[in-house]
């Protein structure tokens, strides 16, 4: 939410990066249309697939991070794969809301 408020990129990307790293759902899908996107960030597939693939109770998260695999190369698409299998792993994110009803 404080991201919102923020007067410049740098302010905004710095809340929204303390709020991925609390694990907050909103926060690493916003990253992750960032990446996508390139709006306060340099534009990276690659990040904004992971961030996406963290989501998987996320319906619309899944779909992007389905969109942007076919974009990436086989070896892009491992390396993402491995990096997300390897943080959930160890990592839970925080849904605001029920998953069933996003």
């Amino acid at each position: 939410m404080m991201s919102k408020f923020a007067e410049s990129r740098e302010e905004r990307l710095s809340w929204n990066q303390r709020a991925v790293a609390q694990r907050y759902s909103e926060a690493i899908y916003s990253l992750a249309f960032s990446y996508k996107n390139g709006r306060d960030v340099e534009k990276d597939l690659n990040k904004a697939a992971f961030y996406y693939c963290l989501l998987s109770y996320n319906s619309t998260a899944r779909m992007m991070c389905s969109d942007l695999f076919k974009e990436l190369p086989k070896q892009e698409q491992e390396k993402v794969s491995t990096q997300v299998k390897d943080w959930l792993e160890h990592n839970t994110v925080y849904y605001f809301t029920h998953p069933l009803f996003d």
